[in-house]
């Protein structure tokens, strides 16, 4: 909504096919108040919220377009005397993404370093770690989606794109160092599995190579989706949800599930379903491929 006197009143979230999780969060962090009372002229600069990065840049962008494309339209005096013609909103990131990409960076460090042994001790407070600060309080685990923004055109944060560069070089470099040490999903399974009867854990119920096969193929029709306009299929993943606490989303309760039946068949999810360590682990194998 745009008042008399040329300023953004009010920006409201109607549709997307953002994960809904983000959208709670950056709505939760008072996102939305940050527009109000904006001058439609010259540049603005708006506060892109952390953990939630792509969403509310996404958001900022869509605004000023929507802004631009109905510009020509108001009617008020005040409006049309303003500099609207360099009317842009820019997307911010607080400085405290340094630091967060820096502690992200220690996780990568730790799984690529063969100097110190890597003890079940050291692993498990990795773990809770990882489950605590990257899942429950950044909800910014890395995904495939990242590695093709850009054949989608799609601009990333400098928090994305490094997160992507340091799973890339930990797939390049070694045996998927994200799968393996940082993704909070991961380890929450690793947590969970801690916890149980180890009498109760059952060897999987499907050969391996067949395993592989039916997460390749799941990988492969979701980068061809999005890469074909569909978006929304960018949002199979498991733990935005979780993590953002949205109860009322049924990749909450789905999440919540694969925790319970990796206690029988451990690491289901990661083995069978997950998208982004299949795209991860093909890199590392064709990295280390082209080395022999």
């Amino acid at each position: 909504m745009i008042s008399q006197e040329g300023n953004i009143e009010q920006v409201q979230h109607i549709a997307s096919k953002e994960t809904q999780s983000y959208l709670t969060k950056i709505a939760n962090e008072g996102f939305y108040q940050e527009f109000y009372n904006v001058p439609l002229e010259n540049e603005v600069e708006i506060d892109a919220v952390s953990g939630a990065t792509l969403t509310s840049e996404a958001i900022i962008k869509t605004t000023e377009a929507l802004i631009n494309l109905y510009r020509n339209d108001f009617e008020d005096k005040l409006v049309e005397d303003r500099n609207m013609a360099s009317f842009q909103l820019i997307a911010i990131n607080s400085i405290w993404w340094v630091l967060h990409l820096f502690i992200i960076a220690l996780f990568y460090i730790y799984g690529f370093q063969k100097k110190y042994k890597k003890t079940k001790r050291d692993v498990k407070i990795l773990s809770i770690i990882s489950v605590l600060y990257i899942g429950f309080f950044l909800n910014s685990s890395f995904t495939y989606v990242s590695l093709i923004h850009p054949f989608l055109e799609t601009s990333l944060s400098s928090f994305v794109a490094l997160y992507a560069l340091f799973s890339l070089l930990g797939a390049v470099w070694s045996k998927n160092i994200y799968c393996q040490y940082v993704c909070p999903y991961g380890h929450l399974q690793r947590i969970s599995l801690g916890l149980t009867n180890k009498q109760f854990v059952s060897t999987f119920f499907m050969p391996h190579k067949w395993v592989k096969r039916i997460r390749d193929f799941i990988a492969v029709i979701l980068v061809t989706g999005i890469l074909l306009g569909l978006r929304s299929w960018g949002s199979f993943e498991v733990f935005p949800d979780l993590f953002g606490l949205d109860f009322t989303s049924y990749w909450f309760g789905v999440s919540l599930l694969l925790i319970v039946i990796n206690l029988k068949y451990p690491f289901i999810w990661c083995r069978i379903a997950c998208p982004t360590g299949a795209v991860l682990d093909k890199v590392s194998e064709f990295s280390k491929a082209t080395k022999k």
